[in-house]
């Protein structure tokens, strides 16, 4: 059994057949005792393991200069419940229950009206550039959707931001989910003033 200090994403755990699988995130319940860990095994399936019914073989590397530190959990805005937290202490994505990223960020932001550009974070195309990396549950979800000026849509979300993850993809034909969050935080940290809200590059 794993205890219940945080296990990260990309620990590698075994579960109770004795296959071992990589953790993608866990998945919030109502209570900490119903948490399951969300893994993707050998074949590219994905599939959910209850902790106690676990080990941890190997934890993952951290990003170079941080640690495995224990992070604070909260349930995904939208609905309360279920979210990821992944392995970059300042970069969460959630569990959408629709892909329909639109509404998901219209229903929480109302206000803004219907005519608003909705920016993905970590980008769409990473689903077919780097498939199995993240599910479209994850990207799109609240935590990865950002506002974007509709006065800007063509020169900071079609020129400037998209170029910058073109050269990403030209320059990893492979990649991991840190490196993948390290570009979303160097982008926030250079454009992410332009946002509405803004967000820094930490986030």
């Amino acid at each position: 059994m794993i205890s219940r200090r945080r296990v990260l994403a990309g620990d590698l755990i075994q579960d109770s057949m004795g296959r071992r699988v990589i953790v993608l995130g866990e998945i919030e319940a109502w209570t900490a005792d119903e948490n399951r860990f969300h893994v993707r095994y050998g074949d590219g399936s994905e599939g959910l393991v209850a902790p106690e019914r676990a080990k941890l073989v190997r934890e993952a590397e951290p990003p170079p200069g941080k640690t495995n530190t224990t992070r604070q959990r909260g349930p995904t805005p939208e609905t309360g419940r279920p979210s990821l937290v992944l392995d970059e202490p300042d970069s969460t994505v959630g569990y959408a229950k629709s892909k329909e990223y639109r509404e998901t960020f219209l229903k929480k932001n109302p206000h803004l009206g219907r005519e608003v550009v909705v920016h993905h974070a970590v980008p769409q195309h990473v689903l077919v550039k780097y498939p199995n990396l993240f599910t479209p549950n994850e990207i799109h979800s609240l935590e990865n959707l950002r506002r974007i000026p509709k006065e800007l849509d063509s020169t900071l979300h079609h020129r400037d931001i998209r170029g910058e993850w073109n050269r990403f993809f030209r320059e990893n034909p492979t990649t991991t989910r840190s490196k993948i969050f390290r570009k979303v935080r160097e982008i926030a940290a250079m454009y992410g003033h332009q946002f509405v809200p803004p967000v820094r590059g930490g986030k």
